[in-house]
Formats: C-alpha cells, structure tokens, sequence
C-alpha cells in the first residue's frame, strides 16, 4: 500500500477520462498504454511523491511533474507532505506546448 494517498482534481480528472477515450478510438493495438502508465505512475508518487522535477508556475508554489514516457504526457502535482496526500491538478501532452498553467 503507498505511503501518500493519489487524489485527481477535477480537471486531471476530465483530461484523463478525454485521453483514456482518445487511446481507446485512436490506438487499437494498445488501447490500455496510457491508463497503464498513469496507473504505475500514480503508484511510483505514493511511494515517492517528490520524484517529479520542481515545475515552476508563477505564483504557485511546489507544482512538480512526472513524465509518461510512452505515451508523451505530464503529471503535474502538488504533494502535501502533512496531509501524506499527492494532488495531480493536469495531465498535459507535450506536444501542446506551454503547460496547462498558461
């Protein structure tokens, strides 16, 4: 069992429901790559929650993200270390550009 506790906010949670039903559509071969990754990352950030790189976003504070190499996208998080709770806040491909904190 991880150590901190995975909560998706709401629009993580859209964006990931929007990328899982693009991977099923558009990816027969490998309709699971992307839920698979996210699953073992989110599970890697309950045992490890600062292991993504410092993300700087002005004016707030402890953003980090996490890539998923398969599939091109970013977690990008916030971990509260009191509360032993990681909050992923967006899941962002890298071919949009400039993060979702633009």
């Amino acid at each position: 069992m991880s150590a901190f506790r995975i909560v998706l906010a709401a629009d993580a949670r859209t964006q990931v429901l929007s990328i899982a039903r693009w991977w099923r559509t558009n990816r027969p071969k490998n309709p699971g790559v992307f839920l698979a990754e996210l699953r073992a990352a989110t599970d890697r950030l309950g045992d490890a929650p600062h292991a993504g790189a410092l993300y700087r976003v002005p004016g707030v504070e402890g953003v980090r993200r996490l890539l998923l190499p398969r599939t091109g996208y970013y977690l990008y998080y916030t971990v509260d270390d009191a509360a032993v709770v990681v909050e992923i806040a967006a899941v962002w491909h890298t071919a949009r550009g400039a993060g979702p904190f633009r």
